[in-house]
């Protein structure tokens, strides 16, 4: 089991605190799986892991004979291992046979029949009053005003629930557009102590490249993003931006950097003074944070808030570059689907790293695989693709 996910033999007498998070997750579901359990509970699995990891779980979830209650926001995950989906919203359980895509029509169904019969509830209600309003001082009328009025007091319109479920709406906008020179990295080499990273590390970037950068946990993918960011140095080697490139950056620790006492306005506005207190609200609200939230401190935000902040710092920026690394971490399945979405039709360039098939799918047009080796895999096209290529 160890092997199979990666641990060769000579490691399994290693410490769990010498592990990465990714490969520490890796042990505790080697952990619950190795025993065979009638009930398996997991709770944000995929979290930490690398692609080839998740279709690992994949499989052997598959194969697990007992039954399984999954959380997660990863739909390509929940689409391969589930039969049966329990939604929750407004503090109700709804259960749906089938996966997620079977789930996202069948509840969209139900929302739009509840619209439908909302508009018609509160068409009703409005002729209601007005026949009241218009004839209780009526003598003539007054039996009739009455019996409108019992049915208006039986009309609950509150009964008729739309869901809570609400959908972001992140919208990259860049002040400029790109020119033909982009990005260039040349022989890029990382080490840390004794251990070496990557060593020679080349591509170029094209004016109309969206890059997915894959690969597995430890390889360096974090690493190669904070050097073109100039976070950290290369050890060798050399990358330059264009003179057109603006940049923007979202980096894997975005929670330990959305801290402190500031209302959620203020964090964003003390990037840049000159950003008007109104738009960076805007961007808030497209966020989902209503004029009330907006003034919470941004050290008490959950981890999936501050994640939606950093993007609304993003949205602000209107860069004409954007640098995501892992941004899917901590966000619902929407805020996933509205952010792969928006890097689709987003007109500049975009190099994310993430480990969510959907997202890559939504938006990538070129697959940078880093191996374990430290060379790359360069593939122009999409994921779908990719996979059918090289993952055979």
């Amino acid at each position: 089991l160890l092997e199979a996910l990666g641990f060769p033999s000579e490691s399994h007498g290693n410490l769990m605190s010498s592990l990465t998070g990714g490969d520490k997750v890796k042990i505790l579901l080697a952990q619950v799986l190795f025993l065979k359990p009638d009930i398996l509970l997991l709770d944000e699995p995929t979290n930490s892991l690398d692609i080839e990891t998740i279709a690992w779980l994949e499989h052997e979830l598959k194969r697990h004979e007992g039954v399984l209650v999954v959380i997660s926001h990863d739909r390509h995950f929940i689409n391969n291992v589930v039969t049966h989906i329990l939604d929750l919203d407004f503090s109700n359980i709804r259960e749906f046979t089938g996966n997620y895509d079977d789930w996202y029509i069948a509840a969209n169904l139900i929302a739009k029949q509840a619209q439908a019969d909302h508009a018609k509830a509160s068409k009703e209600k409005e002729e209601l009053e007005k026949f009241i309003a218009r004839f209780s001082a009526n003598a003539s009328k007054a039996k009739q005003a009455t019996s409108r009025q019992k049915q208006l007091d039986k009309l609950d319109i509150a009964e008729i629930q739309l869901s809570s479920r609400r959908d972001p709406s992140i919208m990259f906008k860049p002040h400029r557009d790109l020119g033909n020179e982009i990005l260039e990295v040349k022989n890029l080499g990382k080490s840390y102590d004794s251990l070496e990273v990557f060593t020679d590390i080349s591509f170029k970037v094209a004016p109309t490249d969206k890059i997915a950068i894959i690969g597995g946990n430890g390889v360096g993918k974090s690493t190669l993003l904070e050097i073109i960011m100039e976070k950290i140095k290369a050890d060798s080697g050399s990358f330059n931006w264009g003179q057109t490139v603006t940049t923007t950056y979202f980096p894997q620790n975005s929670t330990d950097l959305v801290v402190g006492t500031d209302k959620l306005y203020e964090w964003i506005q003390g990037h840049d003074p000159k950003w008007h207190i109104d738009e960076i609200r805007k961007c808030l609200g497209r966020m989902l944070f209503s004029g009330e939230e907006q003034s919470k401190e941004v050290g008490a935000c959950s981890g999936g808030e501050k994640h939606r902040v950093m993007l609304s710092k993003m949205m602000m920026d209107s860069a004409n570059f954007l640098v995501l690394d892992e941004p899917n971490n901590h966000l619902d399945l929407e805020a996933i689907i509205a952010l792969g979405e928006a890097l689709h039709k987003y007109q500049g360039g975009v190099i994310c790293v993430s480990h969510d098939r959907e997202l890559i799918d939504a938006f990538a047009n070129r697959i940078i695989k880093i191996n374990a080796d430290g060379t790359i895999l360069d593939f122009e096209g999409d994921y779908e693709a990719f996979v059918e290529l090289h993952e055979q």
